[in-house]
């Protein structure tokens, strides 16, 4: 693959990248969309792509991913360990997996107060599947979102605003089913420039 080929495929690449950056939710803290992609490959996980959609769509149909909180507590319920019992279960069975927890308060309080409190019931997930086993390097940073993000609008105590959810932030790149192998590159670079041949070394071609 040509320099020219290569530089026209990392412009490709951030540009979509920038395009879906107000999609947040699996963002390392303090930077961009971009910057967490290439961390999470880095490290071995990819956060886009038809395996991690249908991973993430598994989880959520097999899996209860929202626990609930008490008012002004941090503390999990006998509910919330239930659901926790069984997203540990799924994860000893779905290895490739890696999860990230995402803490919510009501509106009653401060915004900063909240801030800490949706970490601390993030962290009391987290802290509970790791006692079921599950390693912390396959759960990602907690994060917390405070008030910012009800289900219900309303300055009450809430309970439902009161929770915290698990989302799958990442697959294992090497099970991923090849969407990372030696081709994709070509495959995304010709799809962006619109051309049905791509070059495969100086002397050959072939069509998709």
């Amino acid at each position: 693959m040509s320099w020219s080929k290569l530089a026209l495929l990392s412009a490709a690449a951030i540009a979509l990248t920038a395009c879906n950056s107000r999609d947040t939710q699996n963002v390392l803290p303090g930077f961009g969309t971009a910057v967490n992609a290439n961390n999470a490959v880095q490290v071995g996980y990819a956060v886009a792509g038809p395996s991690f959609e249908e991973l993430s769509s598994r989880f959520v149909s097999q899996v209860d991913d929202t626990i609930n909180f008490e008012f002004n507590s941090a503390t999990l319920t006998s509910q919330a360990q239930i659901t926790l019992e069984q997203q540990a279960s799924w994860l000893r069975r779905t290895p490739q997996a890696r999860l990230r927890v995402e803490g919510h308060t009501d509106l009653v309080g401060g915004e900063n107060y909240n801030l800490q409190l949706g970490l601390r019931r993030a962290e009391s997930a987290v802290n509970f599947l790791v006692a079921r086993g599950i390693r912390r390097e396959r759960l990602d940073a907690t994060s917390t979102f405070g008030e910012q993000m009800p289900v219900v609008d309303s300055t009450e105590r809430e309970l439902l605003n009161r929770r915290a959810v698990t989302r799958v932030a990442g697959i294992a790149i090497e099970l991923a089913g090849g969407e990372f192998d030696g081709q994709r590159a070509n495959i995304i670079y010709d799809t962006y420039v619109e051309r049905p041949v791509y070059t495969l070394d100086a002397g050959a071609t072939t069509s998709e």
